[in-house]
């Protein structure tokens, strides 16, 4: 609720959604944090009009402060989908504790693994099962293994020229591969299994999102790795995604 207020607070100084953007991603990490959860309710808003003109941000706001007062007065139940987003907040609150959990531990399995020491059953057990932790830290729960979503590719604009409109800097990431490690262990050579997610950084003539960049992963417009990427694989590139019939 606070972070509706503090919305409420700051879209008020702006009449676009362009403004606000730009203001948004002028702030530091904490109040970006704090408009987060409401930043993403203009893409549920109601209203109609062109999402950069004047009337959508106008409306919007108008319907933020009647959602904010209704959550007040416990009549969130008329906003399903932002009921929705209210409680995968409180599940995120959950899984940040999990993951400063699983920090911790590998911060002392690693401190074990540069002292040369033997790793105890509970540690050899963390590390085995430690994907089905990550898997659940990212909402993939019971067997979603066996029907896994194709959502590991990420892509964000990081930063535009003003004075090259056409040219957007992107970062972002493809689906795993996977990838082995020869590694040194008590006079011995341990070839280690894993996965990597590639990345990517690139310049773009428009602003790409997740959807835009899974096509282009999968076309021959697909950029090329950083050269010092390639320094872990074993050809000059990396292939299409192959997905198992």
């Amino acid at each position: 609720m606070e972070n509706l207020r503090f919305f409420e607070k700051t879209c008020d100084e702006f009449k676009t959604w362009d403004e606000f953007d730009a203001h948004f991603h002028s702030l530091s990490n904490d109040d970006q944090s704090r408009l987060l959860l409401a930043y993403n309710f203009q893409f549920i808003g109601p209203s109609s009009a062109d999402r950069d003109s004047p009337q959508n941000y106008k409306e919007s706001v108008a319907w933020f402060k009647t959602v904010r007062r209704d959550i007040e007065t416990g009549l969130i139940n008329k906003y399903p989908r932002i009921r929705k987003h209210l409680n995968l907040q409180e599940r995120l609150a959950e899984r940040w504790k999990l993951l400063h959990f699983i920090c911790m531990r590998l911060e002392s399995i690693a401190h074990k693994q540069l002292r040369g020491a033997d790793f105890s059953e509970i540690d050899n057990s963390f590390i085995q099962n430690y994907g089905k932790i990550l898997a659940h830290l990212m909402f993939y729960d019971g067997n979603s293994y066996l029907h896994p979503r194709d959502d590991a590719p990420k892509i964000m604009d990081v930063y535009s020229n003003l004075t090259n409109t056409e040219k957007h800097l992107h970062v972002g990431v493809a689906r795993a591969r996977k990838m082995y490690v020869l590694y040194p262990w008590q006079g011995k050579t341990v070839l280690c299994e894993g996965a990597v997610m590639p990345y990517y950084e690139f310049t773009h003539t428009t602003r790409l999102n997740d959807a835009d960049w899974k096509t282009m992963l999968d076309s021959r417009k697909r950029p090329a790795i950083p050269n010092w990427f390639n320094k872990v694989l074993d050809d000059d590139d990396l292939s299409v995604f192959e997905f198992k019939k």
